[in-house]
Formats: C-alpha cells, structure tokens, sequence
C-alpha cells in the first residue's frame, strides 16, 4: 500500500491542494518548492483575493506558498502528464486563510 492512510482523514487537519501520488523523477523538469514571504505587493494581491472570494477584510503579515510545476503522476507518462498547482497559506495573525490555485491539470487518479 502505497498510502500511509485513507482519506477523508477523520481525525486532525489536512489540506491536500491534489490528493494523489505526485513524483518527480530525478533529472526531470518538475519540481516542488514552497517560500514564506513578507512582500507587501504579494500580501495586497492575496488580500484582494480573499475579499472576492469570501468578503473577507484581513491585511495580511505573511504567507506560505507552496508550487508544484510540471509534476507527474509516480505511474504516468512523464513526457505528456504534467499538472501545476499551488497552494498558499496566509494570516493576518489572527485570521488564516488556504488559497488553492490550479494552472494546469493534465491528469488525476
């Protein structure tokens, strides 16, 4: 079994921006990389978003980003699956919010 648990989780918390077996091979082009960031032009943007989406007011202090780009799925075909996703985490320290954003999504499982 190649998952260490099944889902939905019925105890804790868990955000899973693509609940599914994401690899990326060694000398591959995707990748996985994720920043905490204080940019104040990045925060406004997220903010801005957050009022769209839920009409929520917050001032965000910071935000943690995760990016998948171009990854696989660990079985596919790596040269014609690739989806890109992101997922960002921001406060305002009271407040938290999860924003999932979705470029290309070219399998699933």
């Amino acid at each position: 079994n190649r998952f260490p648990i099944t889902f939905p989780i019925s105890s804790g918390v868990l955000i899973s921006p693509f609940w599914s077996d994401v690899d990326v091979p060694e000398g591959d082009v995707g990748s996985i990389g994720f920043r905490n960031t204080a940019d104040p032009p990045f925060l406004a943007a997220l903010d801005l978003e957050i009022l769209h989406a839920t009409g929520d007011q917050i001032v965000s202090t910071h935000a943690f980003v995760t990016s998948w780009v171009d990854v696989t799925h660990y079985v596919a075909d790596a040269e014609n699956s690739r989806n890109t996703f992101q997922a960002i985490i921001t406060t305002d320290g009271e407040n938290s919010f999860v924003i999932l954003q979705y470029d290309s999504i070219s399998w699933t499982t």
